[in-house]
């Protein structure tokens, strides 16, 4: 699974920044905490890789999905949001 690198080196500690501003560490760990839950018996314990190859399909269809309105609509609900809830 990605995990945390020691950052060793720059090109780790970089790649290790970009898991993190993209929001991949954030979403493997969910996929992991929901693959831990015991509520479900007919879930299966996901495995590391599994849980990698899952977050690949999510991005993938994500980025497949998303269009020009799609973000405009986003960015446009963060700025109303910001606006009326933040200042």
């Amino acid at each position: 699974m990605l995990e945390a690198f020691g950052c060793k080196t720059n090109k780790h500690r970089s790649y290790q920044e970009a898991l993190d501003y993209f929001g991949i560490t954030e979403l493997l760990a969910k996929l992991t905490k929901y693959s831990n839950t015991k509520s479900d018996r007919s879930f299966t314990q996901l495995e590391p890789q599994d849980i990698e190859n899952l977050a690949t399909i999510l991005i993938s269809q994500l980025v497949q999905t998303i269009t020009r309105p799609l973000i405009a609509t986003s960015m446009l609900f963060r700025l109303v949001i910001k606006i009326f809830f933040l200042d």
